[in-house]
């Protein structure tokens, strides 16, 4: 299986971690307001890939909303000193929504973009990304310079608020 495959899959399934995934952490992202009051709990993202779901193989749009997309967004540097060792490797995470109110997108989205780049930060603890890490003979071994990008478009019936890209360090295992 390709590397890009097996990179995608990887963080596909950390995303969806019942503890240190998406859904987890976005919801204990701190909500307060100046002046009193906080925001109420965004909902449940649907996460999804472009390797393995149809209705995001060709375009982010995906049918549920709110979503987040993954996808494999880089020209792979690959050098052999030793073992096969993959460097700009950089997967981009997009939130989308459909119909949901401009503002309350825009909020959900800074919550739920949060809640991803505190997972990848989780992921860098070896211990915790223990079964999430390697697959396939290739093995992901950081995850580095993490970027938050606020953007708004429109793609098919979906709308973008923003994306996470975080690059790799990926080598061959076997």
């Amino acid at each position: 299986m390709s590397l890009v495959n097996t990179v995608t899959r990887l963080a596909d399934r950390w995303m969806e971690h019942a503890t240190h995934g998406v859904n987890a952490l976005q919801a204990t992202q701190p909500r307060n307001r100046p002046g009193g009051g906080t925001d109420s709990v965004p909902p449940s993202v649907t996460v999804y890939n472009d390797v393995d779901d149809e209705e995001v193989a060709t375009e982010i749009d995906p049918p549920a909303s709110p979503a987040l997309t993954i996808w494999m967004d880089s020209e792979i540097d690959i050098t052999w000193r030793g073992t096969m060792r993959a460097k700009g490797v950089t997967l981009a995470f997009a939130y989308t929504t459909r119909h949901e109110a401009d503002l309350v997108a825009i909020r959900n989205s800074g919550y739920c973009l949060g809640g991803v780049m505190e997972s990848l930060e989780r992921f860098n603890d070896q211990k915790l990304a223990v079964g999430y890490r390697e697959l396939n003979g290739w093995k992901i071994m950081e995850v580095s310079d993490i970027t938050l990008q606020r953007a708004a478009g429109t793609v098919g019936e979906s709308r973008l608020w923003g994306f996470v890209l975080a690059h790799l360090v990926v080598v061959k295992t076997t």
